[in-house]
This record gives C-alpha cells, sequence and structure tokens, in this order.
C-alpha cells in the first residue's frame, strides 16, 4: 500500500510540473515593441498585433503604417474613383478571403489590390498574465 501511494505522489507531482509548465508557456512574455501586419485599435490602449490572442499593445500603434490598394468604402462609395489607395491608420487586417480591412478616419475600406509596410505598437502584453 505504501509503494502505491508513494508511487500515485510522484506521477501526481509530475503531471503537475509539467502541466505548470504548459502554462508557463502559454503565459510566456512577449516582446514589448512589435513590428505588426494586421492591427486594430491603433491610438488605443487596447491595440491588438498580428492577431495574437491574449496580446494588447497598451501604448498604441503608430506609422508609417499599412498603404492597401484596390480599396472601396465598405458602404461601396470610393468618393468618385473606381478604387483607391488608403493608408490604414487605424487598422488594418482580414475582410474575406480575397479581401482585407483597412480602417482610417475616412472609414472602413475593402481593399483587394496590393498592400505594403506595416505599424509599430508598443507596450505589448500577455493580456491573460495582466489579469492575474
Amino acid at each position: 500500500m505504501f509503494h502505491r501511494a508513494t508511487v500515485f505522489i510522484t506521477l501526481f507531482s509530475a503531471l503537475s510540473i509539467l502541466n505548470d509548465n504548459r502554462v508557463s508557456a502559454l503565459m510566456a512574455s512577449v516582446p514589448d515593441t512589435q513590428t505588426c501586419s494586421f492591427y486594430t485599435g491603433a491610438y488605443t490602449n487596447s491595440a491588438t498585433c498580428n492577431e495574437q490572442p491574449n496580446v494588447v499593445c497598451t501604448q498604441g500603434c503608430y506609422g508609417p503604417y499599412v498603404v492597401a490598394t484596390g480599396c472601396v468604402l465598405e458602404n461601396g462609395s470610393t468618393g468618385g474613383a473606381s478604387s483607391s489607395s488608403q493608408v490604414c491608420t487605424m487598422g488594418f487586417g482580414r475582410n474575406t478571403a480575397a479581401a482585407k480591412a483597412c480602417i482610417n478616419e475616412l472609414g472602413t475600406f475593402r481593399c483587394t489590390g496590393q498592400t505594403s509596410g506595416s505599424a509599430t505598437c508598443y507596450g505589448c502584453r500577455n493580456s491573460a498574465q495582466n489579469s492575474k
């Protein structure tokens, strides 16, 4: 009986350590400053970067930003042009499989052309760590 209890405790301890290591890996720190191809909430204290779950950049994201071509406003308007090039100052990400979403002061655009550039986001933290 003593032997079974010792084996159980040893096995339980080993599994606990393994699980703790997995949790630690999930809670790993992230770089404070990140170059982001996809970002949301650029001017806020809750910006996101590259669709990373549980990562929040509390000091926002700044330019030069993504420039997207072949853009039309979500409402279908292009302001007179067939499509336009937009600087995505507030956010840039996936819209559909064939299009990207570009957000700036003029509105939300659906873009199907080429893109270039990135934003730099600051104060990035693992939000799961911050909630502890």
